[in-house]
Order: structure tokens, then sequence, then C-alpha cells
């Protein structure tokens, strides 16, 4: 998942370029409800990436090497690999991260894009359930752009989930006493 914030727009080509075209993940963008022009970002994603961009509707199988955007907040949730959209809700970011987490647990990756996304602390719920959360760094390399890095740490971070997941390795949350 995605989330994009006014101030991480011009971060959009330099990650979406990353993720192959035959990405081995599906990607659901999320646009902050403070966002100006839905559209015109939803568009510099669709020019971006090389992956297939969708409009997220309801019932849509979530396939791998697909981008499923979100252009407004909607009452949204995944359960059994197809996106649910009904009537918006206040709490849509919190309920969308819980039902990725429950379908997707230590699987599910998150990635803001700005620092002024809404939703910043509810990627927090992607965490508790295993998941990873990955911001851009502000530690790069000279002459390094972080946001294509950071795309770079996502196909790397879910190639490695792949794999894991492939040689039937399960994450286990370590007990708290």
């Amino acid at each position: 998942m995605v989330g994009i914030a006014q101030d991480g727009v011009d971060a959009i080509p330099a990650v979406f370029d990353q993720f192959p075209r035959d990405f081995d993940a599906a990607v659901i963008v999320v646009l902050d409800p403070g966002i100006g022009d839905a559209m015109r970002v939803l568009a510099l994603v669709r020019q971006s990436a090389r992956m297939r961009v969708v409009h997220a509707v309801e019932s849509l199988p979530l396939e791998t090497g697909s981008i499923f955007a979100l252009p407004t907040p909607q009452a949204t949730r995944v359960q059994r690999l197809q996106l649910r959209i009904g009537p918006s809700a206040s709490n849509w970011l919190d309920d969308l991260l819980a039902s990725v987490s429950i379908e997707f647990n230590w699987r599910a990756v998150g990635v803001l894009l700005g620092q002024r996304f809404e939703g910043r602390e509810a990627l927090k719920i992607l965490e508790t359930s295993g998941g990873r959360v990955l911001f851009p760094s502000v530690r790069t390399p000279a002459g390094t752009c972080p946001h294509r890095e950071l795309g770079r740490r996502v196909v790397a971070l879910v190639e490695r989930l792949r794999n894991r997941e492939r040689l039937g390795v399960r994450a286990v949350k370590p007990s708290v006493p």
C-alpha cells in the first residue's frame, strides 16, 4: 500500500518507476484527503508506473502486477483478495489498513510519500500484524535520490517476503512477558 500526501507528489515518478511491470505484488494507492487534484495525481502515477493502473471498484480482485487507485477516501477493505467498497466513513483508513493486515499479515508493506499524510499513525496497524512500513530515508548517499532508493527498497523487501513464503517460513511475533 502506498499513501501519498500533497508534499509527496513529487516523489511519485522516482518511486513508481522502480516497480517492475511483473511486480510480484498488488499495490493499493491511497491519497491523503488533503491532496489537491486527485485525478492529476493519479494520472502522474499512471504515467510513472510500468505496472497496470486501475481504478479501484467493488469486488475487483487484487492481482499481482497491478496498482489499484483509490482517488477519494472511501470505506474500502480487502476481503478474500478482493476490494470491498462501501459508503464513506470517518475511519476509512483504519478500516482499510486493518483489513490489509488481516488478509496479508506479515506480508503487508506500507509506503508513505510525504510527511503530512493524515494516516501516518494508522500505518502502525500494519506493523502490529508483523507487516513493514517504509519511509524515504533521510540518510542516502550523495547523488542518490531518496525516493528512487525507497522504490528499490520496496521491490527488494517484497522479493524477500516472497522468498520467505516460498520456503514456508512464517513470521512469529515475539511474546511480551
